[in-house]
């Protein structure tokens, strides 16, 4: 097993309509790239295999931070038939706290995921003409009133058989999606 050293990572965007994102990760984890993400989108990446594969074993252990804030979005109800007139904006905020543990041996991986996410929805920014509590009660946007938290968690396992994982010429990656 090789010795890796602690590491942080962070990362951040912003836009010019107030749109902001931001990551951090603290833990131990190899900093590679480019990274193979794993595991669903909306869930961050759950765990993070380089394409260099320079040991034989391979064991990480971090924690992700990860807030986002978005301003105006679109909402023109619920069900399969919208009513335009109450088109309105809406805010949604949340922040998630995850800790990511996993193994790699060779070329067989396992990881685990497991997080807490918390999500406010409140009056977005756009210069809509109905605010969302005038178009809009609990009972037409359930969640509205009272947003509930999250606890998530996921775990998979990763066969690489590559010939070469930077420039593979033969073989693949087993790994779900």
């Amino acid at each position: 097993m090789t010795k890796a050293n602690l590491s942080v990572q962070t990362s951040g965007a912003g836009s010019f309509s107030g749109y902001r994102l931001a990551s951090f990760e603290f833990g131990r984890f190899k900093q590679v790239a480019p990274f193979l993400f794993l595991g669903p989108n909306e869930f961050a990446s759950p765990f993070k295999f380089g394409d260099e594969r320079d040991t034989k074993s391979d064991l990480f252990l971090y924690f992700n931070l990860r807030y986002s804030y978005f301003p105006q979005e679109t909402f023109f109800g619920i069900g399969p038939d919208p009513v335009l007139e109450e088109e309105t904006s809406y805010l949604v905020e949340d922040a998630s706290y995850d800790v990511v543990a996993g193994f790699r041996y060779g070329r067989l991986g396992l990881a685990g995921r497991a997080g807490y996410l918390q999500v406010n929805i409140g009056e977005g920014t756009d210069d809509d003409p109905l605010s969302l509590r005038e178009a809009f009660d609990d009972l037409a946007a359930p969640g509205l009133d009272r947003q509930p938290d999250f606890l998530r968690g996921n775990a998979a396992v990763f066969f690489d058989y590559r010939d070469t994982p930077g420039n593979p010429h033969n073989g693949g990656v087993l790994a779900p999606k």
